[in-house]
């Protein structure tokens, strides 16, 4: 019998379609990052990452995807989890992760 962790780690390692929703999700704010207004809060940041993650998508979707594993959402709807509630997980990990990025010194 599958535990929850079999669940978790199938979700983060083993579901391509997750890993390529997740993708299209950070593209989209990268983009959007990309349009926009300057005077959003640590948007020099943001924006050093969203161009990074633009040409490094499937690098970039990587720190994302515990979170979106380990979803309760998304470990109950599987497949059928909506698009909104992917990107509404990786737009609230955004900051944290754009912090990560930043720090590192790219």
């Amino acid at each position: 019998m599958a535990t929850t962790y079999d669940k978790n780690y199938a979700l983060r390692y083993e579901s391509f379609w997750l890993q390529h929703r997740a993708e299209v999700s950070v593209v989209k704010s990268a983009v959007y990052i990309g349009i926009e207004d300057p005077g959003v809060p640590d948007h020099a940041n943001r924006l050093k990452w969203a161009k990074w993650a633009n040409t490094n998508s499937s690098v970039a979707t990587v720190p994302f995807m515990w979170q979106l594993a380990l979803d309760p959402d998304v470990m109950a709807q599987d497949q059928n989890v909506t698009d909104a509630k992917i990107d509404g997980i990786v737009s609230a990990a955004l900051p944290a992760v754009v912090a990560d990025f930043i720090a590192s010194n790219p």
